[in-house]
């Protein structure tokens, strides 16, 4: 390997379709971290990119990314700016457009990427705080622009670097890619203050850790659980605790608003079922590529792909 190589810390990841299998793309660790790469760094990256893409992602339209690509190496071959480089990378593997999918890069989090102290979501089209550490933003409070330009602009114009299956997706993913925002911005809320943001500077409260409430609305007839998080086992765990403690309530409202799942709901999933159900798990070997699907024989399976689904038919209800 040679010096600018060791230079380059970049990684695709990739999980297909499932919270339980994940496959590193490309990876190289960094001593030091220069603004520029070196043509010989862009073309393996990318050639890395290509392989990796077409020999295990599922379903890939080949012409169109052929298309894609070309136009991708067309743009990364004319500079070597590092920064422009990430971007345009990010770009390529977004249009996947599978949220398991993205290019990462630990320089563009080194330079690029202090947290904004601030996390929005798009609800019924009103772009709301949802957790803050900043004094000068409440939770609730509804952001309207950014630098003067309506948000749902600035959306539509960054969506292209964000790995989702949906816009929707790619709205819960912005304020998590600060990559994307200048380093000092000012927010307009829907109650017409401006709120200026330094990200380098800006004085955070630390986050709490993200754990799960629950009580009575109504002793003994309503119940409330809300689950921040499906990450890990401590929230999923407690939930459970609290399905219990609520047991004999006649009605249960589970709050899941503001969950970016990040994991596997199952077990609260069967805890919350209270009659059989149908489940099924289908398996198969993936081998992806054209050349190991010509030449199958010759080269074996590199992922064993398990896919498992669960089809719960609700009651019928009567509406008045």
């Amino acid at each position: 390997m040679s010096p600018s190589s060791k230079n380059v810390a970049a990684a695709i990841l990739l999980t297909l379709a499932l919270p339980t299998l994940a496959l590193p793309l490309a990876r190289a660790q960094t001593t030091a971290a220069p603004s520029t790469i070196s043509l010989e760094d862009r073309a393996m990256m990318a050639s890395q990119i290509y392989h990796i893409v077409t020999t295990f992602f599922p379903d890939l339209a080949q012409e169109r990314f052929d298309q894609d690509y070309k136009q991708y190496l067309a743009t990364i071959l004319a500079s070597d700016d590092r920064h422009a480089f990430d971007l345009a990378s990010m770009e390529l593997v977004a249009d996947l457009h599978d949220g398991h999918s993205w290019f990462y890069d630990t320089w563009l989090d080194q330079t690029s990427a202090e947290p904004i102290g601030l996390l929005a979501y798009p609800l019924s089209g009103r772009w709301t705080v949802i957790r803050t550490q900043l004094d000068s933003l409440r939770v609730g409070e509804v952001i309207t622009a950014i630098d003067n330009q309506p948000i749902d602009d600035f959306f539509s114009k960054n969506r292209r670097y964000i790995s989702a299956s949906s816009d929707r997706d790619a709205g819960l993913s912005l304020f998590d890619t600060p990559v994307l925002f200048a380093e000092k911005f000012t927010l307009t809320l829907a109650d017409g203050r401006h709120v200026p943001i330094d990200r380098k500077n800006d004085k955070k409260s630390p986050l709490p850790a993200p754990s799960t409430e629950g009580r009575w609305l109504v002793e003994k007839s309503i119940a409330y659980i809300k689950v921040p998080t499906f990450h890990g086992i401590h929230t999923q765990a407690r939930a459970l605790d609290f399905l219990k403690q609520f047991h004999d309530a006649k009605t249960l409202i589970l709050d899941v608003r503001g969950n970016p799942g990040l994991g596997d709901p199952g077990a609260l999933e069967r805890a919350l079922m209270d009659r059989p159900y149908p489940a099924w798990t289908d398996s198969a070997s993936e081998q992806g590529g054209a050349l190991l699907r010509n030449y199958g024989p010759g080269y074996p399976g590199h992922s064993r792909l398990t896919l498992s689904d669960t089809l719960i038919t609700p009651r019928a209800t009567q509406v008045a």
